[in-house]
C-alpha cells in the first residue's frame, strides 16, 4: 500500500502564480510565503514550464524586496513537488553560476539513492572538478553536523591555533546548513506538510555559466531516470518502522503502568528511541 504524502495539484500551483488561492488541495499556499509573480517573473516562469526544460533560471537568487522573498523560486518549487521531480535552478550571478539541485520535492524518507545518482552519474562522470569540490563540502558539512563521525585521532593532541580557527568557521557555518544533506529528514513534515514547511535539501555547485547550463540539464535528464516505486518502497518501509516503534513504545509504557513501578516513564521512553537516528547519507557508499 503507497504512503499518501501531500502533494500540489498543478492547477493550485498555476492559481498561485496569479495570487489566487488554491482549490483542489488545501493549505497548499500561506498569506506567509510569496507566490504570486510579476511579469518579467512570469516570463522565466513559462520558460520552465515548457517541455524538456529542466530548470529554472533566476537571476542572482530570485530575491524580491517588496514581498521579502522569491516567489518565482517558491511557485517552482511547488511545480517541482507537484510532478514528484527535484528542483533544479540555475542562479545567473555576475561572477559565478550557482546550480541549486533540490531533492526535498522527492518527499522520500531516504534522499541517499538519489543523491548519489546525481554525484555518480552526473558530477563524477561529466565534471570530474566539480565532483570534487562538492564532495569536500558535503562531506565538511556532514562534520559540522555530526561532529562524533569524524575522526580526531589522539584527543589528547594540543588544538593549534589553526585547529581553533577552522573550529570557530565550523561553528559559525553551523547556522547556515538549515538545508544541508546532512541534517535528518523531517519524516512527518514530508508526509503531511505543503513544500513551503519542509526544509530543502540541496547540493549546490558553483561554475561558469555554459557550464551550469549543461549541468542543470544534464541532472534533469538522469532525474527522469529515478525510480518512483523505489521512492514508494522507502517510504513505505520507512512508515512501517515507525510503526513498529511506536506499538513498542506503547507496549513498555502499559508494561510500567501494570507493574507499577517507581520510574521516571519520560527517561525510558528516550531510552527506547535511541536507536530511531536520523538518517545519514555514507557518501563513500
Amino acid at each position: 500500500m503507497k504512503v499518501k504524502v501531500f502533494r500540489p495539484h498543478l492547477d493550485d500551483v498555476e492559481r498561485l502564480s496569479y495570487g489566487k488561492g488554491a482549490k483542489k488541495q488545501r493549505g497548499t499556499g500561506s498569506r506567509m510565503v510569496c507566490h504570486r509573480l510579476n511579469q518579467s517573473e512570469r516570463i522565466l516562469w513559462d520558460m520552465a514550464k515548457k517541455q524538456g526544460a529542466g530548470y529554472l533560471t533566476v537571476r542572482n537568487s530570485g530575491y524580491r524586496r517588496t514581498r521579502k522573498g522569491s516567489p518565482l523560486c517558491n511557485i517552482y518549487r511547488q511545480r517541482c513537488d507537484a510532478l514528484e521531480e527535484i528542483s533544479i535552478i540555475v542562479e545567473k550571478r555576475p561572477d559565478v553560476d550557482k546550480v541549486l539541485i533540490d531533492f526535498s520535492t522527492l518527499r522520500v524518507a531516504n534522499d541517499s539513492t538519489f543523491v548519489l545518482a546525481i554525484l555518480d552519474r552526473v558530477l563524477r562522470a561529466k565534471y570530474p572538478d566539480l565532483h570534487r569540490e562538492v564532495t569536500l563540502i558535503l562531506k565538511e558539512e556532514e562534520d559540522i553536523l555530526n561532529p562524533k563521525n569524524r575522526d580526531d585521532g589522539d584527543d589528547t593532541k594540543l588544538e593549534t591555533e589553526a585547529d581553533a580557527d577552522k573550529r570557530q568557521r565550523q561553528l559559525q557555518r553551523r547556522a547556515l546548513l538549515e538545508t544541508s544533506l546532512a541534517n535528518p529528514i523531517d519524516w512527518d513534515a514530508i508526509r503531511n506538510k505543503p513544500i513551503w514547511g519542509v526544509k530543502e535539501r540541496l547540493i549546490t555547485v558553483s561554475c561558469d555559466r555554459d557550464v551550469a547550463k549543461s549541468l542543470a540539464m544534464d541532472v534533469y535528464k538522469e532525474s527522469q531516470n529515478f525510480d518512483m516505486l523505489e521512492i514508494d518502497r522507502l517510504n513505505k518501509e520507512h512508515h512501517d518502522k515507525m510503526i513498529l516503534i511506536d506499538a513498542d513504545n506503547d507496549d513498555d509504557g502499559n508494561a510500567n503502568a501494570d507493574a507499577g513501578a517507581d520510574v521516571d516513564v519520560l527517561n525510558d521512553k528516550n531510552d527506547d528511541n535511541d536507536d530511531n537516528g536520523s538518517l545519514v547519507i555514507d557518501w563513500d557508499d
